[in-house]
């Protein structure tokens, strides 16, 4: 029997490097192109009708009917809201820094409302060489109006000084009602996940948790109502 010949080791970095640009190329467009299609078969193109919405109507019907083949080609309800969401960011961004971004860097920034803050947080993470990681606390600083883009020197800036620790703390009314039309967005988005569970499957000990998340959810809601409504 002929030996084979010795392959050379190929380079590793070249290898990762190869690897990086089909999770970029090919993952994360499928799943954009997913999202797209999806958002113009069902909503006109327009994403915000279905981040209001969540995914009712005849999308819902779609993901209900076809549940079967839709699982065949691993697109599972979760991985179509992001596919959705990803869309919505991706076409928001200039053309030259999304084929630069990964999966992970397009579902953060899908968190963030406003497109112009995408884009600078785009910029940021492939400016500073961050990972999903380090993108989500930025997202997150930015969330909580820790981080600024200041001129002259546009950019992610140093959160401003902090108050003293027992200084009250100031909300804006603005961020507060956007953080509460935010919030009724994701339950929705939860409501939808629990559609396509099987309820009577669940153990005693989950049902419990799950009651008990929707009971601090009610409280926490109508105390809410109640100084809303001067009570």
């Amino acid at each position: 029997m002929t030996d084979l010949p010795t392959l050379p080791v190929p380079d590793f970095d070249d290898v990762l490097a190869q690897l990086e640009r089909l999770a970029r190329t090919h993952l994360l467009m499928f799943r954009v192109e997913v999202g797209r299609t999806l958002a113009e078969a069902f909503y006109g193109g327009d994403v915000d009708r279905y981040r209001t919405r969540s995914a009712g109507g005849a999308l819902k019907d779609f993901l209900a009917e076809r549940a079967g083949p839709l699982a065949d080609l691993g697109l599972h309800p979760q991985l179509i809201r992001q596919s959705l969401l990803a869309w919505d960011v991706v076409v928001g961004l200039p053309e030259d820094v999304r084929p630069r971004l990964i999966y992970a860097h397009v579902l953060e920034l899908a968190r963030v409302d406003d497109r112009a803050t995408r884009r600078l947080l785009a910029q940021a993470a492939l400016d500073n060489g961050w990972t999903g990681k380090a993108l989500r606390g930025a997202v997150d600083a930015t969330r909580s109006g820790r981080w600024v883009d200041v001129d002259p020197a546009p950019g992610l800036q140093p959160p401003p000084p902090e108050e003293p620790v027992d200084a009250p703390k100031k909300v804006a009314v603005g961020w507060a009602l956007k953080r509460a039309e935010r919030t009724v967005s994701d339950f929705a988005a939860v409501a939808e996940e629990w559609d396509q569970v099987d309820v009577a499957a669940l153990s005693e000990k989950q049902r419990v948790r799950a009651l008990t998340a929707v009971e601090e959810l009610r409280q926490r809601v109508e105390r809410l109502q109640a100084r809303l409504n001067g009570r």
